[in-house]
């Protein structure tokens, strides 16, 4: 669980990004609220040792720090340990949220259709694993074939909760979330 980071024996062997990614999703009202998640990091700052990006798997694999938490999606850590590092990526089930990554086209493109053929194309199972075998497991989680939307299965089953979408409407509800981001960002990077 996220909440297990707080155990003392973490105390200054965790990393976080100082940009605060996923924060908006962990305090949101439907997930932790505000509230809670505040109370969550002003502890969590105090277990601190590092600031990394979410793709520094190099820092982590060289033991500066044993985790780092909130990663922004995985991808750079399944593609560590797709290329042998010593490493695994933990889903809480206390974080049962799935983000997306958007493809848009925008209002100005000079080939829109060409565009819209490409985000159709990208939704086919054979875009999908296109994208899995460029992006380290990175996929749409509703296809069959994708790895993560397994894992996400197990831990619903396992752990009796369900994941929540964080889709565009889903962001654009999320004012709690929103707001409270900032000073989560503030306590964990100590400003």
């Amino acid at each position: 669980r996220l909440e297990d980071l707080l155990r003392p024996e973490w105390k200054g062997k965790i990393a976080t990004p100082s940009y605060a990614p996923g924060w908006d999703q962990v305090a949101a009202g439907d997930m932790w609220g505000a509230k809670k998640s505040i109370e969550f990091a002003r502890k969590f700052a105090g277990q601190v040792s590092a600031f990394a990006r979410c793709s520094e798997m190099e820092r982590l694999t060289a033991g500066e720090f044993l985790a780092l938490a909130l990663d922004c999606s995985g991808t750079s850590t399944d593609e560590a340990i797709a290329a042998g590092a010593p490493l695994v990526r933990v889903i809480p089930p206390d974080l049962n949220i799935v983000s997306y990554f958007y493809l848009g086209i925008p209002r100005n493109a000079k080939a829109p259709n060409v565009a819209r053929l490409f985000v159709t194309y990208m939704l086919s199972a054979e875009g999908q694993k296109m994208l899995s075998d460029e992006r380290g497991g990175s996929c749409l989680h509703i296809f069959p074939e994708c790895k993560i939307g397994k894992e996400i299965a197990a831990i619903e089953k396992k752990y009796n909760v369900r994941f929540v979408n964080s889709d565009v409407a889903w962001q654009l509800g999320n004012e709690e979330g929103n707001r409270a981001q900032g000073e989560i960002k503030k306590l964990i990077t100590r400003k």
